[in-house]
């Protein structure tokens, strides 16, 4: 089941009572800074916070909400999460929701810092076994220690918050939603919170994030909706213009004055998918952006002909090759590198896992890795094609690093390849147009 999230004519809005007393002013300054203000059928007046929003989201998105104060943001996670119940028209999610809203919801202040954890999970819907499974864990990553068996009244701000996210953030879920990227604590919490945030997005198949940062849409995103007053007035891609460059020895370092670069170039243009046009099929992510966590990490991907050159599209009859650079950073995992493909409809057409022999160990040393596989020629069928890549652990079937969607291969047809069209010329229909080994032969003579 892959997730997903449609919206069709969205309208949220909340009553306003008792308002006579406010003055033009004010009611000015509501209109510039927050959601358009109108009346509902009995003439009271309302603010319509999201008003006729239309959008779809699919797996593997990431997706920035930007936007002034007032202009939706926060209400519209609010409505996905199904805090907010619109007024009219429909949401539909596809898939478990994990919000990371308010971290601090549902904490007793006059219960215990162990209490609130069991607390919390049962607010979530959880079984108090598997709450009990998760204690454990939740309190070595508050850091708290015998505070735990205290009331939590009695701890200062930050303990409280380090308490908050500790339960908020141990979540398993398909679509995470996030207002603002979480950064609470000191300085080593910090870094523990951020790793913590990281494995949590990356496992996730569907992010949906608010943010005024547009620095942090542009790495977290794929993709950035912007509203204004309650309407999405852009739907766009994003572009990063990220370079780097590939020096003799083979090591990639960052550049203070990045140009745009061609495919014979040493500089690589690291973009999102959707800008495919021309650019080499390579990405090769700067240190602080490679995607995983502090098991694996993901270097490189590419797509290449056979040659080892990176490309961009193929024919049908033609074999090319996926390629991924992983740094495994910590012993005593089992790891290998995997990938799926992807049509224009967000259906799978197949998963791959790395299955070379050479990985029968049992762990998988600390170092730098390359895996290459070869796409055989006379598989697929034409059409724009995406990959995702991961490095897993298949022993407990968990993805350390996920970079979904990040390469597009656009598939043409061999109009001359008769080994498997026969002479036809006409269309094909088909997801794949594999070569089967037909054998004709002559049974007897005209009746």
């Amino acid at each position: 089941m892959n997730a997903a999230i449609n919206a069709e004519d969205l309208l949220v809005q909340f009553p306003i009572y008792e308002n006579s007393h406010r003055s033009l002013k004010n009611k000015v300054l509501n209109i510039s800074t927050g959601g358009r203000i109108g009346s509902d059928a009995a003439k009271h007046p309302v603010v319509k916070a999201l008003d006729g929003l239309t959008f779809s989201i699919r797996h593997g998105e990431r997706v920035g909400l930007s936007g002034h104060n007032g202009s939706g943001k926060t209400t519209l996670l609010r409505a996905l999460s199904g805090v907010y119940s619109p007024v009219r028209g429909r949401i539909s999610v596809t898939g478990k929701i994990a919000s990371l809203l308010d971290v601090s919801m549902g904490l007793d202040p006059d219960a215990t810092g162990y209490e609130n954890i069991y607390l919390r999970g049962l607010i979530d819907g959880l079984k108090p076994v598997a709450i009990r499974e998760k204690v454990d864990e939740i309190a070595a990553f508050t850091g708290l220690g015998d505070y735990l068996d205290l009331p939590v009244r009695t701890y200062s701000s930050g303990m409280m918050v380090r308490l908050a996210f500790a339960i908020s953030t141990n979540i398993e879920a398909d679509v995470l939603l996030m207002d603002e990227w979480l950064s609470v604590g000191d300085a080593d919490f910090r870094a523990k919170a951020t790793d913590r945030l990281d494995t949590i997005v990356s496992k996730a198949s569907i992010l949906v994030i608010a943010s005024h940062d547009p620095t942090l849409i542009e790495r977290m995103c794929t993709r950035k909706i912007h509203l204004e007053h309650g309407q999405i007035v852009s739907d766009e891609p994003v572009i990063r213009q990220v370079m780097t460059k590939r020096t003799a020895d083979g090591e990639v370092s960052p550049e203070n004055e990045p140009r745009r670069g061609q495919l014979n170039d040493p500089w690589v243009v690291r973009k999102a998918i959707e800008d495919h046009e021309g650019q080499p099929r390579e990405l090769i992510y700067t240190e602080g952006a490679q995607p995983g966590d502090d098991v694996a990490k993901l270097v490189s991907c590419r797509l290449t002909d056979a040659a080892g050159q990176a490309i961009s599209s193929v024919l049908t009859s033609e074999a090319f090759y996926l390629e991924v650079t992983y740094r495994v950073l910590r012993e005593g995992k089992s790891l290998r590198p995997g990938c799926v493909l992807t049509d224009e409809a967000s259906n799978a057409l197949f998963w791959t896992i790395d299955s070379d022999p050479a990985l029968v160990a049992e762990t998988t040393p600390l170092g730098v890795y390359r895996a290459r596989a070869e796409i055989p020629g006379h598989l697929l069928a034409p059409g724009i094609l995406q990959f995702s890549f991961c490095i897993g652990d298949t022993k407990l079937s968990l993805n350390h690093a996920y970079a979904p969607l990040i390469l597009p291969i656009e598939v043409k047809d061999d109009l001359q390849d008769d080994v498997v069209r026969g002479g036809y010329r006409g269309h094909l229909p088909g997801v794949i147009r594999p070569k089967l080994n037909w054998k004709t032969e002559q049974t007897g003579p005209v009746a």
